[in-house]
């Protein structure tokens, strides 16, 4: 996955409310979303999304 394509997930997951709280559900539907979108597990995708984050 490029830098633009975790730009505009992490503009996504940014515009969720409390996304570890009551706007997790939301947060977990876009993470099954998105790993559908890449082929990916869900969990490589965290990974992947956490680490570049992290760089930033």
């Amino acid at each position: 996955m490029t830098a633009e394509d975790w730009k505009r997930y992490d503009k996504r997951i940014q515009e969720i409310v409390d996304p570890f709280g009551s706007g997790f559900p939301k947060l977990r539907k876009l993470m099954i979303e998105w790993a559908k979108e890449n082929n990916l597990p869900i969990h490589d995708l965290m990974e992947q999304y956490m680490a570049w984050k992290w760089k930033k």
